[in-house]
């Protein structure tokens, strides 16, 4: 039996695209056994050698590339979240911008990589819900339901990994409601499109395990020290075969710095495979010049238990 065509989005601007690169290589190499359409929303920025880059990728893995172009002006307005750019909200289009013949599609964000099979996530029954997610490392924390004005017993989620129905969205106006939602509550907005995500669907969000989005932020004393000892041992479990790592806070393995933090190692076994290794590395000399000084291999604000990650 012919296994069907796994649905990828990706949004972003010409900032990101290069991180992308690096994420569907690792999407290539480890579902050779499966075939991709991914869908690539975007703004003009993208300059045309850089397409040209994406649809080799893509083609010499079997795969197919769709692209489409949207006025970045329509969201450069919207409220933004230290390094998180306003690209983030154009996954918020696509239920009016895809295609109507395709009916759910995986979402991830650029800052992450795929090391296992995604099928499994792909074929998940979503019982009626409007999406599948991953809670986020504070999905508890009271400030989020009072800022965003819903039940706590709904929780949080990551939008970094997203299953959505699109169907659903469509069937509801999502995009029509998500802009008018940042519209009336842009000053609420801490997380931007996350924060849309979860204040517009949180009771149709069907909760996915922690190895299709695993946060570095899961690792953070500061959230460590609140986990219930079931999320912990849950977060340790995932932790050891994560099929999907998302380098969630604003250090990111490109950046030089940041080489010996949990799965930096692995981020570089991706990021040497791929087409955009020549890609310059950021780093900052005086945060080079700290680690040289005090070469601590495992970052303080790591949770002990966890330490054990380092060697990925």
């Amino acid at each position: 039996m012919k296994k069907d065509v796994i649905h990828i989005l990706m949004a972003c601007d010409r900032n990101y695209a290069p991180f992308y690169g690096v994420l569907l290589t690792s999407l290539f190499i480890n579902n050779q056994g499966s075939q991709f359409h991914i869908h690539w929303i975007t703004d003009d920025t993208i300059p045309q050698k850089m397409k040209d880059k994406f649809i080799r990728l893509v083609s010499d893995n079997q795969s197919e590339l769709s692209m489409y172009e949207i006025d970045k002006s329509k969201v450069t307005d919207f409220p933004q979240y230290n390094h998180i750019n306003y690209a983030a909200y154009y996954n918020l289009k696509i239920a009016e911008i895809l295609p109507q013949d395709v009916h759910r599609i995986i979402y991830m964000d650029g800052d992450m990589i795929v090391d296992g099979d995604i099928r499994p996530l792909w074929e998940i029954d979503l019982k009626g819900n409007a999406c599948a997610m991953v809670l986020a490392p504070d999905w508890n924390k009271p400030y989020l339901f009072e800022r965003l004005g819903y039940d706590p017993k709904y929780g949080y989620y990551n939008n970094g990994t997203m299953l959505y129905d699109l169907d659903y969205l469509r069937e509801i106006h999502y995009s029509e409601k998500a802009l008018e939602y940042i519209n009336t509550a842009k000053h609420n907005l801490g997380m931007m499109d996350q924060d849309v995500a979860n204040a517009l669907l949180h009771t149709k969000i069907l909760r996915l395990p922690m190895q299709y989005n695993f946060q570095s932020k899961f690792l953070w004393k500061s959230y460590w020290v609140d986990h219930s000892e079931d999320f912990k041992k849950e977060i340790l479990e995932a932790a050891q075969h994560p099929i999907i790592i998302h380098y969630s806070d604003k250090r990111k393995p490109w950046q030089i710095e940041n080489r010996y933090r949990p799965y930096t190692k692995l981020w570089n076994k991706y990021y040497r495979k791929s087409t955009w290794r020549c890609l310059k590395r950021i780093g900052s000399i005086k945060d080079i010049a700290k680690r040289i000084l005090k070469p601590n291999k495992t970052k303080d604000n790591i949770a002990e238990e966890a330490i054990f990650l380092f060697k990925h």
